[in-house]
């Protein structure tokens, strides 16, 4: 299972009296105290399995139902009730992004206080922080489902973006199996 906290506190470099936060791959490190990174980790932790999660997927699944009811009793086309539904999971996505930019946030005016990492320590960063089980997984299932809509041949534009994407996926997927298995010369 993907440890959604492990990954977030990967972001921060333990240094004397707290922490380095790189906020990009081309810039440098920028201070965060103990007491700063802890209130981070805590509202991360809420953010995606705490209170604030589930209470937001609360009122995700009771905007479904709502909308589900209101296209039963009032007839609601399929385009408003995709459209809804895209609406609903964007704003998820939002919610997400907003939390997990909360480093980049409080830090934004803060001085560098360490060079920027070389490109082989952020490659070898990046490599670390991608567990293995996950890349054959879903490789294979975007591969099967990819095999599957060009067997059943598309008959709609909804089916070309299907094959679209899932043809996105596998390749990105793909790139990044090659990635992490070729490690560059130095």
């Amino acid at each position: 299972m993907i440890d959604a906290v492990r990954f977030f506190t990967a972001q921060f470099e333990p240094v004397e009296g707290g922490f380095l936060y790189y906020s990009s791959s081309k810039k440098g490190g920028k201070f965060v105290s103990q007491a700063e990174y802890e209130c981070l980790v805590e509202g991360w932790k809420s953010a995606t399995g705490g209170k604030r999660f589930w209470i937001m997927m609360a009122g995700f699944f009771a905007a479904i139902v709502a909308l589900s009811t209101a296209e039963d009793m009032y007839g609601l086309s399929a385009l408003a009730s995709r459209a809804s539904t895209i609406v609903l999971v964007c704003l998820v996505v939002l919610y997400l992004f907003w939390e997990s930019f909360a480093p980049r946030r409080l830090v934004k005016n803060r001085p560098e206080i360490a060079p920027p990492r070389s490109e082989e320590e952020n490659r070898d960063l990046a490599r670390k922080s991608v567990p293995w089980t996950l890349v054959p997984s879903f490789l294979l299932l975007s591969g099967v489902a990819l095999c599957f809509k060009l067997y059943e041949g598309p008959e709609t534009w909804a089916d070309w973006a299907w094959i679209a994407g899932l043809a996105c996926l596998f390749f990105l997927y793909l790139r990044l199996a090659v990635m992490l298995w070729i490690k560059p010369k130095s």
